[in-house]
C-alpha cells in the first residue's frame, strides 16, 4: 500500500531519532518513526533488578540547554525527574594507586595535591603559548600537550576522553571532541584568557547546569516521547530499501504485518552510521563510504552492588576516572546510588565500570567470569571492598561510541556535500558533533528546522522552536 500526502519518515528511534520527531510535531507536520527494534531508545535502556535500577547506556543526563527541558517538560517527565544528591559533588580520580579528589574550580587547583607544583606552574602559562593555525588538524593528546603540559594531559584530559568517549586521544580530534577549547584558542589566543573574558563580559549562559536522570532510569526518557508520539511510532518494523521517485521518498519496510511502502516527502536517516551506509549505498557510494569511515569503539559496562558496610571509600561523589597511565583495565566508574537515590536497595550501594575503549579493542573476547575477575579485583583496591558483591550484570556494546578520528571536520564537510546532492535526506545521529543525550536532543531539533524549512519554504517551525526555548530559558534562569 502506498501512503500519500506529506510527511517526514525518520529511520531509527533511538534518542536521536525520537528527539528530531518531537521538534517536527512541535510545527504540526506529519511524521513517522521506523525503528528495527521491539522498543525505542536504542542503546538507551534500564532494569530493575533485585531492587538495583541499572542504566546499559547513558546513566544520566548533565544539562545546560532549555531545549531539553522543554522536550522532558512536554512528554511528562517533569515529575519523573531526579536530580544529582548533595553528596555527589566531588570528582575524583586515580594517581598512583590512590582514588584522589580532583578540583572542580580554577583557584582549588593551587592548593590540590592532585597536580604537581610543575604542572601547576605550566597551566599558568598556558595564556604565553601562541595559537596553532586554523587550518591545523591537531589531536587532542597534541593540542592539550601544547597549550597545559604533559601532565594536564596525562592526568585530566586524557582520563576524560578515555572515560566519556571511549577514545584514544592520541587519535582524537580535538576541534571534534573539545569544540569549546579550539574555539577559545581561536578567538582569543588562550583557552583561559578566552574563558576569563566570558565570564567578566557574562557572555556564558544564564540558563541553570543541572545533572539528573528518571525515577526508572534514563529509558524513561524515549519511551515517554514514543508515548507522545503515538501511532507516529512503529516498532518492530525495518527499512529494507529507500529509493528518489521523482519528488518523492520512497521506503520499503518489513514487519510481522508483511512489506509496506511508504511515501515521504523527506527523510530523516536516525541510524548508526554503518547502518545507514549500508541503506544509503545505492544512492551515493561516496556518502556511504564516509558513514563506512566512522569506527566505533566497544564497551563493556559491569554494574556491581554491594553493602554499603562493605566498601571502606565514602563515595561521596560523582564516581572516579582512570588515567590510562594507571595501567588498570577500568576505564571510570560511577557511583550511581551516591549519584541518584533509590538505585539500589537500603544499606546496599550501586557502583558502574566502564572497560573497553579504542586502547582495549579486545575486550568483548574476554568472558563475563574474567570481567568480573579484572574488575573485582582493581575495585577492591581502590575502593576498600573487603567482600563480593551481592548483585552483579555484565552488558555489551560491540560498536559502542564512534569516534571523531583526526579528518572528522572534513568528513562531515564531505558528508554535507553528498546530501546536497540528495535533497530531502538529512542525517542526524551521535556519529556526527556529539555523543552526549543532550547533544542528541539538541541536534535532533536543529535537523528538525531543517526539515521544516526545506519542506515548506520558509521558517515557521524555527519561529516555533525558537519561541518555546526562550520560554524554557526563562523559566529555567528563576529556579
Amino acid at each position: 500500500m502506498l501512503s500519500s500526502g506529506r510527511r517526514v519518515v525518520i529511520v531509527g528511534g533511538g534518542i536521536s531519532g525520537l528527539s528530531a520527531a518531537f521538534w517536527l510535531r512541535q510545527g504540526g507536520i506529519n511524521v513517522k518513526v521506523i525503528e528495527r527494534c521491539a522498543r525505542p531508545g536504542g542503546v538507551i535502556r534500564s532494569e530493575l533488578l533485585q531492587g538495583y535500577t541499572i542504566d546499559h547506556a547513558a546513566n544520566c543526563l548533565m544539562n545546560y540547554l532549555p531545549e531539553v527541558s522543554y522536550l522532558c517538560e512536554t512528554v511528562g517527565l517533569s515529575n519523573h525527574q531526579v536530580f544529582r544528591q548533595d553528596r555527589a559533588e566531588k570528582r575524583y580520580m586515580v594517581k598512583q594507586g590512590r582514588v584522589v579528589e580532583v578540583p572542580t574550580r580554577v583557584l582549588d587547583i593551587v592548593k590540590s595535591s592532585y597536580w604537581s607544583p610543575l604542572a601547576k606552574v605550566r597551566m599558568l602559562l598556558e595564556p604565553l603559548v601562541p595559537k596553532a593555525s586554523p587550518a591545523t588538524q591537531e589531536s587532542v593528546a597534541n593540542f592539550i600537550r601544547r597549550r597545559f603540559g604533559r601532565e594536564m594531559y596525562e592526568r585530566g584530559i586524557e582520563p576524560f576522553i578515555a572515560g566519556t568517549l571511549a577514545g584514544d586521544a592520541e587519535r582524537v580530534c580535538a576541534r571534534s571532541a573539545l569544540p569549546r577549547f579550539s574555539e577559545l584558542e581561536n578567538q582569543y589566543g588562550s583557552i583561559i584568557k578566552g574563558a576569563l573574558i566570558k565570564k567578566f563580559h557574562g557572555n556564558q549562559s544564564t540558563y541553570p547546569k543541572h545533572i539528573f536522570s528518571f525515577k526508572a532510569g534514563m529509558e524513561a526518557l524515549p519511551a515517554a516521547i514514543a508515548g507522545y508520539l503515538g501511532e507516529s511510532m512503529q516498532v518492530d518494523s525495518e527499512v529494507q530499501t529507500i529509493e528518489r521517485q521523482g519528488q518523492h521518498w520512497v521506503l520499503k519496510i518489513t514487519s510481522a504485518d508483511g512489506i509496506d511502502t511508504l511515501k515521504a516527502d523527506a527523510v530523516i536517516m536516525a541510524t548508526p552510521a554503518t547502518v545507514t551506509a549500508s541503506l544509503l549505498q545505492p544512492l551515493s557510494a561516496l556518502l556511504a563510504s564516509q558513514l563506512r569511515s566512522i569506527v566505533y569503539a566497544p564497551m563493556v559496562v559491569l554494574t556491581l552492588g554491594f553493602n554499603a558496610a562493605d566498601i571502606d571509600h565514602p563515595l561521596d561523589g560523582i564516581g572516579c576516572l582512570i588515567p590510562a597511565v594507571e595501567r588498570k583495565q577500568v576505564l571510570g566508574t560511577l557511583w550511581s546510588s551516591s549519584l541518584f537515590a533509590h538505585r539500589a536497595p537500603a544499606a546496599k550501594v550501586l557502583l558502574t565500570c566502564y572497560m573497553g575503549g579504542m586502547l582495549n579493542q579486545g575486550i568483548l573476547q574476554h568472558t563475563d567470569q574474567e570481567l568480573c575477575s579484572q574488575v573485582l579485583q582493581e575495585i577492591k583496591h581502590l575502593l576498600g571492598a573487603h567482600k563480593e558483591p551481592d548483585f552483579v550484570r555484565v552488558i555489551r556494546h560491540a560498536r559502542g561510541l564512534p569516534q571523531y578520528h583526526l579528518g572528522h571536520q572534513q568528513r562531515l564537510q564531505r558528508i554535507a556535500t553528498q546530501l546536497h546532492l540528495l535533497p530531502g535526506l538529512y542525517l542526524t545521529g551521535n556519529y556526527l558533533d556529539g555523543v552526549s543525550v543532550r547533544d542528541c536532543i539538541s541536534r535532533g531539533r536543529k535537523v528538525a528546522l531543517d526539515v521544516a524549512e526545506g519542506l515548506t519554504g520558509v521558517n515557521d517551525l524555527r519561529h516555533i522552536s525558537e519561541s518555546v526555548v526562550s520560554s524554557a530559558s526563562r523559566a529555567g534562569s528563576t529556579h
